[in-house]
């Protein structure tokens, strides 16, 4: 296996102390230096004492992860599809953690940043199509007129396994989707759905079919390698 570690010419811009960028190649972490970097992902921290950790083998094109503020983690697991033009958001000792397997299109956004403590986990073999947002709190606060009572907390977004998000589509605070469903295009997901095997539609998303699984490779491969 090549390994994902090159030689960085220009630094990764990380201002604090204690912050630790991990690769993981054949079950060894390695900590990286300052002149090394993963090809095609940016790395932008400023704060103390957050880790990234990343396992090999994986892919990147124009992806970054930006961390603001201290006590953040962000992880994810080995890949055999790519992350694309995707930008991961961390702050107030939020964590991110991936699954094998993922893959992110251009336009892929995840912020986690809200509520200390807080974060978004993905399982593995989750596919998420072009202009996917993902974020665990709506970035102001929604207040009771009379009582000022906190309308909007925000809370933590829990993904199973093997779930295909598709096109435009934007997943809520408090959200859990169960393994194996599928969230049709232009969707907004802002419950929890643990049901598995779901097709999920609408805006606000509810249950349109049940009994379901997909594939990742597409119409014409499918059939032809069944036949």
């Amino acid at each position: 296996m090549e390994s994902l570690i090159r030689e960085r010419f220009v630094p990764y811009k990380i201002n604090g102390e204690n912050n630790r960028i991990f690769i993981i190649e054949n079950g060894e972490k390695h900590l990286l230096s300052s002149n090394e970097g993963v090809p095609g992902l940016d790395i932008v921290i400023n704060g103390n004492n957050n880790s990234i950790a990343i396992e090999a083998p994986n892919s990147f094109t124009d992806t970054l992860i930006n961390i603001k503020g201290d006590n953040c983690t962000f992880s994810c697991g080995s890949s055999d599809v790519r992350y694309q033009e995707a930008v991961f958001l961390l702050q107030n000792s939020n964590f991110v953690k991936i699954g094998r397997n993922v893959l992110c299109s251009p336009g892929f956004r995840l912020y986690a940043k809200e509520k200390q403590n807080s974060g978004i986990t993905i399982g593995d073999d989750c596919f998420f199509a072009v202009n996917t947002l993902i974020r665990n709190g709506d970035g102001h606060t929604l207040l009771d007129q009379n009582t000022g009572e906190i309308l909007n907390e925000p809370e933590e977004i829990v993904l199973g396994s093997h779930i295909w998000v598709t096109s435009n589509c934007t997943i809520l605070k408090g959200s859990y989707i169960a393994d194996n469903c599928v969230v049709a295009a232009g969707s907004l997901i802002n419950k929890k759905f643990e049901e598995e095997g779901c097709l999920l539609a609408g805006t606000p998303a509810k249950i349109i079919r049940r009994g379901i699984n997909w594939d990742r490779r597409c119409f014409q491969e499918y059939i032809s390698e069944r036949e």
